[in-house]
């Protein structure tokens, strides 16, 4: 395990190995702009404290041929910046600084031979601290690229030590030797620095290739479970409809347990199904909140009436403690995190205790789920909320869900700004609890809107039906026209269009797939038939997808959207609802 870790950190060092030099390179060019101007700053300083002191024809032509390199240098630093050069063609562009670099350094040696008199006190002085001032500069700006703090750091001060030994002296031997112990500490220095750089630099690129990875990974996630999901809907779909269909036909007692079976096994699909549809809405950001005040206690008593069986089934025995206090949330997504949490811990307790209650926390209300469950590790505390992570499943048993729930629970409590907060204990259960506001509303409101107006029969109703998949038309037709419809199945838009042109007039209802063959858009579809059909027909629009664009555009076009596998009951309630609007 060890040797295959050491590989792939070798392999990840040579895959950037380029990008790290080409790095070291532009750092080295982005720090000299502010370099040259603190050289120019430091040789005014010198030229004043020595003006008097040195020829000044020797201080005038020292500082031109300084104001030569540094403009050359400038000139070479525009130049890169303009190439902006790639990782392939930057080796060069190092080179070209370690010239320049090499032309500053020699600027500064030929100073010391010219203005360093031992005999001046002032001379002696000013030079040391000004080349010691010019090395310890080339630690911070140089050390990216080691030849170009080579070039200056070696003449510099190669020129004062050899300057001050070959002048003799108690004084400028002393100074001369710690000139060299400061040029030894100035190179480890710069080594340091150089080591660090890299190192740095090289954990930044492995770091952002890991994240791009990470990105990539959870893309193709995305993009297989959406195909992936959109190929299983397909079947699903027409399964239940086909099934609504011979529910309706078949009334043979002997045969209820096993349609009562083949229903429940529709539902468990279509369960799975729709948990993976929720993390793709929630991951595509086309759930909005509808904050208002909610009745806590009425809440908490729907769900214990819901859990109940549940909880019977598992062997377990739930509590809900009674609250008063109304709250202010989205009504519909507290009621998911709540239940998510309290289906998971009946789940994953087996004859024990479940305990559900709310404690007042000055402004707001922590609703805690108790359970006496097998616990959960602390290393694994932050991995519950992750998609399709499951403790204690490793038969993937189906009963146990796809683990999308505490999912689920983690992005709709961070959609409303909720706190979640897990304790537990291993071998003695957990404890899952969010926070949220009280509201000042003093009334009891309403948890959930009210259910619909039925609406008139669809008896004669005519309906076209645009699906690229053969076993949903047939599906459709056998369920619509067990409804009494006048049936169109069609499946391309050209289909679609022609039946709109026929002599029979156009139909009353269109139900329109998401996604046809060759890429085409159902609702750009339903645009196109509205134009043959001179008006606007109403248009549902049943959809497979979970892909989070889709789902966006979906969600914004404005027709009614179903997502299959579609329950017969939910599709007649809101095609009645369309038909009221005609």
């Amino acid at each position: 395990m060890a040797t295959s870790a050491s590989a792939a950190v070798a392999l990840h060092a040579d895959a950037f190995r380029d990008d790290v030099k080409a790095e070291l390179v532009r750092y080295l060019y982005r720090q000299a702009p502010a370099s040259i101007v603190t050289l120019f700053i430091v040789a005014g300083i010198l030229a004043y404290i020595l003006w008097d002191i040195v020829p000044q024809q020797w201080m005038i032509a020292w500082l031109a041929a300084l104001v030569v390199v540094n403009t050359l240098r400038f000139a070479q630093i525009g130049w890169f910046f303009r190439r902006n050069p790639p990782v392939q063609g930057i080796a060069r562009w190092a080179v070209f600084s370690a010239t320049g670099s090499a032309l500053v350094g020699t600027v500064w040696a030929v100073a010391c031979f010219l203005f360093l008199d031992p005999a001046h006190p002032i001379s002696l002085i000013t030079m040391t601290v000004i080349l010691m001032g010019v090395a310890a500069g080339s630690v911070v700006n140089l050390a990216s690229y080691m030849p170009s703090f080579w070039v200056v750091v070696g003449p510099s001060m190669g020129a004062l030590i050899g300057v001050l030994v070959w002048h003799g002296g108690a004084i400028s031997n002393t100074v001369a030797l710690l000139a060299a112990v400061a040029s030894m500490a100035y190179i480890v220095g710069a080594r340091n620095v150089h080591r660090l750089l890299t190192e740095s630099l090289q954990l930044s690129f492995e770091n952002l290739a890991l994240r791009r990875d990470a990105e990539q990974a959870n893309a193709a996630k995305t993009r297989f479970l959406a195909a992936a999901s959109h190929d299983l809907r397909q079947p699903i779909h027409a399964l239940g409809l086909l099934f609504a269909t011979l529910a309706d036909r078949v009334r043979d007692p002997g045969t209820a347990p096993v349609l009562k079976q083949i229903d429940g096994a529709v539902d468990a699909i279509d369960s799975m199904l729709n948990s993976l549809l929720d993390i793709s809405k929630l991951d595509a950001g086309v759930v909005r909140p509808e904050i208002g005040a909610v009745d806590l206690g009425a809440m908490l008593e729907r769900l214990n009436d819901e859990q109940q069986p549940i909880a019977t089934l598992t062997g377990n025995r739930l509590r809900v403690r009674p609250a008063r206090a109304v709250v202010l949330t989205d009504a519909a997504m507290l009621q998911r995190i709540l239940a998510n949490l309290i289906s998971n811990a009946l789940r994953y307790t087996v004859n024990g205790r479940v305990l559900v209650g709310a404690r007042r926390r000055g402004q707001s209300v922590r609703i805690e789920v108790y359970d006496s469950g097998p616990g959960i590790p602390a290393h694994s505390l932050e991995d519950i909320f992750l998609e399709f992570h499951q403790l204690g499943n490793p038969e993937r048993d189906r009963r146990k869900g796809l683990g999308l729930g505490l999912a689920i629970v983690k992005r709709l409590a961070d959609l409303l700004g909720h706190a979640i907060e897990v304790r537990s204990t291993v071998g003695r259960g957990s404890r899952f609890s969010v926070t949220l506001p009280l509201s000042a509303a003093p009334r009891r409101a309403a948890t959930h809107p009210a259910a619909a107006t039925i609406g008139a029969d669809l008896h004669g109703r005519r309906v076209l039906v645009l699906d690229d998949d053969a076993s949903v038309l047939d599906a459709m037709r056998s369920l619509l026209e067990g409804w009494g419809c006048d049936v169109i199945t069609t499946s391309t838009p050209e289909e679609a269009e022609a039946g709109l042109a026929s002599d029979a007039g156009p139909p009353d209802m269109l139900i329109v797939d998401y996604r046809l063959r060759r890429h085409a858009s159902g609702i750009e579809t339903i645009g196109r038939l509205h134009q043959v059909a001179g008006n606007r027909i109403p248009a549902l629009v049943i959809t497979g997808d979970t892909a989070p664009d889709r789902l966006r555009e979906a969600q914004e076009s404005g027709y009614p959207l179903l997502h299959k596998p579609v329950k017969p009951a939910q599709l007649r309630a809101v095609m009645r609802q369309l038909i009221l609007r005609l």
